[in-house]
């Protein structure tokens, strides 16, 4: 799971629950994520690179303002959040986004998560699917 999460505090996390945009993908569709994407459950893929639960994808392609180069294969059924981030979270939210980053590029080429969490990262996960009336706990885990 990538630690970005435990740098933000619980207005934050709330925010994620109250503005994130649901999205699921059927597994072996392709799909193209320009805009943060907070992974709940499901598996992805592209090129080498793994986005499991708890990831969050497409945050360089939205810090950088470029559009990805290839779509990312849905390998399991993935359901997550799009984060509608704006400007202000740029400093705001700065640390968070960095660990992000970090993260991303140290799991690329594992197709297994890193279990390498915290508990802080695991709490403020589970804070954000407990209040997501629409996730199971159980479907919170690489399948």
């Amino acid at each position: 799971m990538n630690p970005w999460l435990a740098h933000l505090d619980n207005v934050d996390l709330q925010w994620i629950v109250d503005a994130g945009l649901p999205q699921w993908y059927d597994a072996g569709v392709d799909v193209w994520l320009n805009a943060p994407f907070l992974v709940l459950h499901g598996r992805l893929h592209r090129d080498e690179t793994w986005g499991h639960p708890g990831g969050l994808l497409g945050v360089e392609a939205w810090l950088m303002h470029w559009p990805t180069h290839a779509p990312w294969h849905v390998e399991t059924p993935v359901a997550g959040l799009q984060l509608p981030l704006q400007e202000s979270h740029r400093a705001h939210w700065a640390q968070a986004l960095s660990v992000a980053l970090a993260a991303e590029a140290r799991q690329r080429a594992r197709p297994e998560p890193v279990e390498d969490e915290t508990e802080a990262v695991s709490l403020k996960f589970r804070y954000i699917t407990s209040r997501l009336g629409w996730v199971k706990e159980d479907q919170c885990r690489v399948q």
